[in-house]
């Protein structure tokens, strides 16, 4: 049988390692946003499928698809903010995409005007459409 101060070893062990999973996990996701944005290529992405609910939060799944430089079609699934009452006319429209050269996998939908700046990229006129679509819930105070 434990006494108390082995059960609040345990519990301190146990927090401390739920606490570096989590740190752990943070930091991975950092370094793969940083490495697609110092390594990336553009293509064309196409929307296959939205609408799909994630969390109560107003996310959705958007499922898409493109080519990437060696001709391979990549299809990902994202989580974004989306008008759900439009969810549906965006199947088969096409918006741009950053992805890691080396692992296409890696990769984000450019559908924010912050998201473009993040790559140093001029958000365009051709893809104010998108306002209509997506939330960008950063700028929705």
């Amino acid at each position: 049988k434990l006494s108390i101060n082995n059960k609040m070893a345990l519990r301190s062990i146990f927090g401390w390692a739920v606490l570096f999973c989590f740190l752990l996990i943070f930091t991975f996701s950092v370094y793969r946003k940083y490495k697609l944005k110092r390594h990336y290529s553009i293509a064309n992405a196409t929307i296959l499928q939205a609408g799909v609910p994630i969390q109560k939060n107003g996310s959705w799944t958007v499922m898409y698809s493109f080519l990437d430089s060696g001709g391979d079609t990549i299809a990902l699934t994202t989580q974004c903010f989306i008008n759900i009452e439009l969810k549906d006319s965006l199947i088969g429209r096409t918006v741009p995409c950053a992805y890691l050269k080396n692992n296409s996998k890696i990769s984000e939908l450019l559908i924010y005007e912050h998201t473009w700046k993040q790559y140093g990229l001029a958000y365009p006129d051709s893809m104010k459409w998108t306002k209509s679509f997506f939330k960008d819930i950063i700028y929705s105070y």
